[in-house]
């Protein structure tokens, strides 16, 4: 079939459908397939361009730096476990953290220790008090809950002025509020 012998509808017909494969469209011309190969290049060049664009912002994104402990001070408001809270005594424990190591009064007696943290995990080691007795039962059975939970610690999350630890098998909370500086 002779392209002079096609209908002009059809003629116009064939010019806009586009056929990817030559050997397929013989009644096409050549200089149309070049003008359909080259917005097919730069469609195809503009789409992965776009992806490209796309996976790099998307690599770009990370998770913000995990709050860094050390240099910080902290207050005990609350203690629970298993959603219950724990009372507290009148002399509420505190927490400190230099680079490596932790300490603090646990309301009678001071303690220390070392700890490590990988992103939101942390592991509280090598914890030792002093052996002072105290007076009042209530901050000895507080002391004692207490050191037990931050041996056991976990995980911890850390916002502004609060310290969360998660310690046991999860069932704990030990929640801080940043201490006032000195």
């Amino acid at each position: 079939m002779l392209w002079t012998q096609i209908s002009p509808m059809t003629q116009i017909k064939n010019k806009i459908d586009l056929c990817p494969l030559r050997h397929l469209c013989p009644q096409k011309s050549n200089a149309m397939f070049k003008h359909t190969e080259r917005y097919f290049i730069w469609f195809f060049s503009a789409s992965v361009a776009v992806v490209a664009l796309y996976l790099m912002s998307a690599c770009a994104a990370r998770p913000p730096a995990p709050f860094q402990l050390a240099n910080t001070r902290w207050t005990l408001t609350s203690m629970t476990w298993n959603g219950a809270p724990l009372p507290l005594a009148a002399q509420v424990p505190t927490l400190e953290f230099q680079a490596d190591k932790l300490s603090g009064n646990a309301g009678c007696n001071s303690y220390g220790g070392n700890y490590k943290t990988l992103g939101e995990i942390i592991q509280v080691e090598q914890l030792q008090m002093t052996l002072m007795a105290c007076a009042d039962a209530n901050i000895m059975a507080q002391e004692s809950a207490y050191l037990q939970a931050l041996s056991s610690a976990k995980l911890y999350e850390a916002r502004e002025d609060t310290l969360k630890i998660t310690y046991g098998d999860g069932n704990g909370l030990l929640t801080f509020q940043r201490a006032l500086e000195q």
